[in-house]
């Protein structure tokens, strides 16, 4: 049985044929499974869902679902997923940022201000650390602009930027799912690299501007240091595997640096 996902009918104008070919195999793979589940629990009265739906097969069924979806689906995906840890994230103990974030739909401009950060952690020798702000809009592949950063503040842990930054970017853009404007707080370092203190983010579809239901401007993010999940694991390993695709190896290749400059010293 021969199934394609309308998903990648539409994408099949930009997706080479090698990725699309790849794609359908694991359309047919997910496919073959949902029959076999169907199968073996025939309308109830074979075995339970309960019973079919065993670790093994939620890890199979992940795996086959992010196989089958496009480099651009996955990284959507991570960032949707992200978004909403943040959310309901609760431990601080990497730090806050205080930020105010919201949308100017007059000049289609996003306006981002970094009023401070506090409680960070020591990274240099000297029992303090010389923080500034990175801000992105992520995914790379909806928006093409180059991150912004705050000035370096020395020898704290808790400084104080208040700075403003604009994005010229459209409103259907900060409405789709996973557009999010992420903050990495970095410790600058004059003879070696940057250290990461801590991310966090906002998904874009929150902010004053774009929800109208009486959404906040200020925010105070709690900062978390980047790990390798066996969630993210999977998923990088599956477009390390996509050859020749640029944006699978270049998300890659970020999520693990910045892993790399996360790491306790």
């Amino acid at each position: 049985m021969k199934i394609k996902s309308k998903s990648l009918k539409l994408r099949k104008s930009s997706t080479s044929k090698e990725e699309q070919k790849g794609l359908e195999f694991f359309v047919r793979l997910h496919s073959a499974l949902e029959i076999l589940l169907e199968f073996f629990n025939a309308d109830g009265k074979g075995l339970s869902m309960e019973d079919l739906m065993i670790e093994d097969y939620k890890i199979l069924l992940s795996c086959l679902v992010t196989n089958k979806s496009t480099t651009e689906e996955i990284i959507t995906s991570y960032y949707s997923r992200r978004a909403q840890e943040q959310m309901s994230r609760s431990d601080n103990s990497y730090g806050e940022l205080d930020v105010v974030c919201y949308y100017n739909p007059m000049d289609s401009k996003l306006i981002v201000e970094v009023n401070k950060a506090k409680n960070l952690r020591a990274l240099d020798c000297n029992g303090v650390s010389d923080p500034f702000v990175m801000i992105e809009l992520c995914p790379r592949h909806m928006f093409n602009l180059d991150p912004q950063r705050t000035k370096v503040i020395k020898k704290t842990l808790n400084p104080v930027f208040n700075q403003s930054f604009e994005f010229n970017i459209r409103e259907e853009q900060c409405k789709k799912r996973g557009a999010s404007v992420v903050f990495s707080v970095m410790d600058h370092d004059m003879m070696f690299s940057n250290d990461l203190e801590g991310e966090a983010m906002i998904s874009l579809e929150t902010i004053p501007g774009i929800n109208l239901h009486g959404a906040s401007q200020q925010h105070s993010l709690k900062l978390v240091k980047p790990v390798l999940t066996a969630e993210d694991q999977t998923m990088f390993t599956i477009l390390s595997n996509r050859h020749g695709d640029k944006k699978a190896s270049d998300f890659v290749k970020k999520r693990y640096h910045a892993i790399d400059q996360a790491k306790e010293v």
